[in-house]
């Protein structure tokens, strides 16, 4: 870890408050220079705005960077000095433009800004032994989806050292065997090997990636839920099209319908079959629109789980287990879900 993040664990940038100080904005972060010593150095110091911190000191008689600043156990007086004057330079940037930040380490803290941006949940701290254990529940059962707590390398790999930050994540069990050994995926530290696993939050994981574990995680700790069969007219809206653009679409909404249920979407002709798995993500969305077809007033967001052929459940099949009309939002017996659900 270099020194400048070694300084600023467990701070964010205030962007308003960098600006104020003196950062100038560039494409992709901020930057701030100032002369010191005697106007002998010069520090750069970048704040990106995925909170990394990365600074430079130059020489300024020879323009070049003043490498004895970063050898470990120098003892030179004068070096002292410059390593104590730049020191002083990030502490002042510390106290006026950065803020205190939930957990110690820049992934980590932007993990945690996605999942309340998307869930909008924020860490709880439960331990006064563990400050920077932060727990994500869902407020409707409280039952945790993600931990980020931190740890010495060497509790997950016997031969690395240091400190390092992890989130804990529910997933298939046939899924963390798969991941385990993947770069970055460990066995779960402190749960249930069996259904927890631990995604290492020092860079070598996307954000993206992680964000997509953390979704897996927030549905199987979801409440229980109900299964719906829902009808959609290729005539008058693509869901293909639709589910190639974006994962996650608005749905014409049947009030009986609550977050975490599960619906499959019936496909009429030319295809007659359930040719989709989604989530239910959010429901009672307002909503307004009307034409001599359709009226709605409000809507769901459903997110695309599993994609089916449309012979696997075509209407022929669907008669030979029990439903003959599907006019609207329907309740999904059994014996329809579990296959469907053996193949996704």
């Amino acid at each position: 870890m270099s020194l400048e993040n070694n300084f600023f664990l467990g701070y964010i940038p205030d962007l308003k408050k960098i600006v104020s100080y003196g950062f100038k904005k560039k494409s992709n972060y901020y930057l701030f220079t100032k002369r010191f010593m005697d106007n002998d150095f010069k520090a750069e110091i970048k704040v990106g705005k995925d909170y990394k911190v990365s600074g430079k000191v130059y020489d300024c008689v020879t323009n070049q960077e003043y490498q004895e600043l970063r050898l470990k156990d120098q003892k030179q007086i004068y070096v002292t000095e410059v390593k104590e004057a730049y020191l002083d330079i990030l502490a002042d940037i510390k106290g006026k433009a950065f803020i205190k930040a939930p957990f110690l380490t820049p992934q980590a803290n932007r993990i945690s800004s996605l999942v309340f941006k998307t869930y909008k949940d924020n860490p709880e701290f439960l331990w006064k032994s563990f400050p920077n254990c932060g727990v994500f529940r869902h407020s409707s059962n409280d039952k945790w989806y993600a931990i980020i707590m931190n740890v010495d390398r060497s509790k997950i790999d016997p031969s690395g050292s240091g400190l390092v930050e992890l989130i804990n994540l529910k997933l298939d069990e046939n899924l963390i065997q798969k991941l385990i050994g993947t770069k970055g995926f460990y066995q779960a530290w402190h749960m249930n090997k069996k259904s927890w696993i631990s995604l290492i939050l020092d860079e070598t994981l996307t954000d993206s990636s992680i964000l997509k574990y953390i979704d897996l995680s927030y549905i199987n700790t979801m409440p229980s839920t109900k299964k719906w069969i829902i009808p959609a007219n290729p005539m008058f809206f693509d869901l293909e099209a639709a589910f190639n653009k974006n994962t996650e679409i608005l749905w014409k909404q049947s009030s009986n319908i609550k977050p975490s249920d599960i619906v499959y979407m019936y496909v009429a002709r030319p295809y007659s079959a359930i040719m989709y798995k989604c989530q239910v993500t959010k429901t009672d969305i307002p909503y307004n629109f009307s034409n001599e077809d359709i009226t709605i007033n409000k809507v769901m967001k459903i997110k695309l789980m599993s994609r089916y052929d449309n012979k696997l459940m075509n209407f022929n099949k669907l008669k030979k287990l029990g439903i003959t009309t599907i006019r609207g939002p329907r309740s999904c017996p059994p014996n329809v879900y579990s296959l469907l659900d053996k193949k996704g």
